[in-house]
């Protein structure tokens, strides 16, 4: 009877997953190792995909086998291996074994599991649902936190997350993938449901006055646009629509304090970042092949700041930039790794160039673009949705790369 309900089981786990990356921010320990409920559902999800197949790790070799995933699978061990022995080589093994448990070890079981179970065309539409819920939900309860007036001290809305630029990623990069639902529901009643949930996730996105998301979620919606042209995937109205939302809230916006201190002031985000990739960039000038080991940048940030004027920001995470996050936290492996990955993801879907390939490439370029200036990766939700991204790739050149859109 169990054997015959698995397959619903793990797909439900996949399902969950999509719909509750926020629960990573409840955390507890089991004996002396910590967790968060989401890494827990994800874990119990493989171990279900494990017991359905009958061969446990025979089945997930059998997978990375396949022909049509080699090319994949080689730098996602690369990066594997290089975070793995970048936490090895870090300063404090306990908190990079921590990261690369929640930021690479998990999601790389979840995609290896979504690439074996997801066949068809109604699967993904099922767990870019499950994401746009996800979205939802988060939107409706940072708008309760903006409304009970819980905002930074800037006046940019965060919710419960540690930055407006964490909300502000997340929600983006799921308001691109939703946009692959057009394709897939048929009803008209349908599509207006779906326009009034990514115009609400656009307007919580706007309450954030991350700019970087903003100029970003742009970007690379105007490279849908131009791609639509000759593909004709999406309503034009519906594209220009979108752009000329991004027109009107960026003139709304372009006049506030906020953006003229981002251009002008020497005490703005844009020169803390100056100072930060500056750090950044000594750090690899001492540590180029190694690295200094993941999650370990706001030490080495506060020990170099004698090379500095007093930071702006003395808490800083992260180097505000994805490769410079990926060189410092992976070592030049992991970079070579990240790159020859983002290589093929590109590559891969160009052959196919099919309406779910456009959408994930439009995601990855979002995720590029933001990452100039941010770290969209490095975070436990994040992390899950770039993996997603990756999976939904292989299942599309594994099963549908024939296909019409």
């Amino acid at each position: 009877m169990l054997k015959k309900a698995l397959p619903a089981l793990i797909e439900s786990g996949l399902f969950l997953t999509a719909a509750l990356m926020p629960l990573y921010l409840i955390k507890f320990k089991i004996w002396w190792v910590p967790f968060t409920l989401l890494e827990l559902i994800i874990y119990a999800t493989f171990a279900l995909w494990l017991i359905d197949r009958g061969k446990g790790i025979n089945r997930l070799r059998d997978v990375l086998k396949s022909p049509k995933i080699k090319l994949w699978a080689l730098p996602i061990l690369l990066l594997a291996i290089a975070a793995l022995m970048a936490a090895l080589l870090s300063a404090d093994i306990q908190i990079s074994a921590g990261i690369i448990k929640g930021w690479f070890i998990a999601p790389l079981l979840l995609s290896v599991v979504l690439v074996d179970v997801v066949k068809s065309r109604v699967q993904i539409k099922n767990i870019i649902s499950a994401a746009l819920l996800s979205a939802l939900m988060v939107s409706l309860i940072s708008f309760i936190y903006y409304i009970n007036g819980f905002l930074t001290f800037d006046g940019r809305l965060s919710a419960f997350y540690l930055s407006p630029n964490h909300l502000g990623i997340y929600l983006a990069t799921i308001f691109i993938l939703s946009l692959y639902l057009y394709f897939l529901l048929d009803k008209k009643r349908h599509h207006i449901a779906l326009l009034c949930i990514q115009a609400w996730m656009l307007y919580i996105i706007y309450l954030t006055l991350s700019y970087g998301t903003w100029l970003a979620l742009a970007l690379a919606l105007l490279v849908l646009f131009f791609i639509n042209i000759k593909k004709q995937l999406l309503s034009r109205k519906l594209i220009v629509a979108a752009l000329l939302l991004f027109v009107l809230a960026s003139f709304w916006q372009l006049p506030s304090d906020k953006f003229q201190d981002f251009l002008h002031s020497s005490r703005s985000s844009f020169y803390s970042r100056m100072t930060v990739w500056q750090s950044a960039q000594l750090m690899i000038r001492d540590y180029p092949l190694q690295g200094i080991g993941p999650g370990m940048f706001q030490k080495y940030y506060l020990d170099y700041q004698k090379y500095f004027e007093p930071y702006l920001e003395w808490a800083m995470t992260q180097p505000h930039n994805i490769f410079l996050a990926f060189w410092l936290q992976t070592g030049i492996l992991g970079l070579i790794a990240f790159g020859w990955l983002l290589v093929v993801f590109f590559r891969q879907l160009a052959k196919s160039f099919s309406s779910l390939a456009i959408i994930l490439m439009i995601a990855m370029i979002y995720t590029i673009l933001h990452g100039l200036i941010d770290t969209p990766y490095w975070k436990n939700d994040l992390a899950v949705i770039f993996w997603i991204i990756i999976a939904l790739a292989i299942v599309e050149t594994r099963y549908f790369k024939k296909e019409a859109n």
